[in-house]
């Protein structure tokens, strides 16, 4: 199951801001994107995930976010836009022919992370009006 591996790497990356943010003490989200041509699947990504925040320090309480994107391509005859599925052999439902490009649906990104921060002894919190 290579979504574990990919829970993984979320995990050290996402931790890895952790450490490198002045104050910040735990990871509260990281919300990422997967596309439907990924070869991700979303459900055991999320149970590797939560099976494994325990694992790295400041991520226990950590909420992964999983943000499907729909396939987008160009056909090769026709430019027409499209959505390719599995149901039309992926084949530009307008016209018939091929993929001549695919726009969206691969993307395994990262987009936002929300993390927790304490200020230190002394600090003052600024308020504006």
């Amino acid at each position: 199951m290579h979504e574990a591996s990919i829970a993984r790497a979320i995990l050290q990356s996402a931790t890895s801001k952790l450490n490198s943010t002045p104050n910040a003490v735990q990871l509260k989200l990281v919300q990422i994107e997967v596309g439907e041509f990924s070869n991700v699947d979303s459900e055991s990504l999320q149970f590797a995930f939560d099976n494994m925040r325990e694992l790295f320090q400041g991520a226990s309480a950590c909420e992964l976010q999983i943000d499907a994107i729909q396939a987008q391509a160009i056909c090769q005859n026709h430019n027409h836009l499209y959505r390719p599925d599995f149901e039309h052999a992926f084949c530009c439902t307008i016209c018939g022919s091929g993929i001549g490009k695919l726009l969206r649906g691969e993307e395994l990104n990262i987009i936002n992370m929300r993390l927790e921060t304490h200020l230190p002894e002394g600090a003052k919190q600024c308020t504006t009006r």
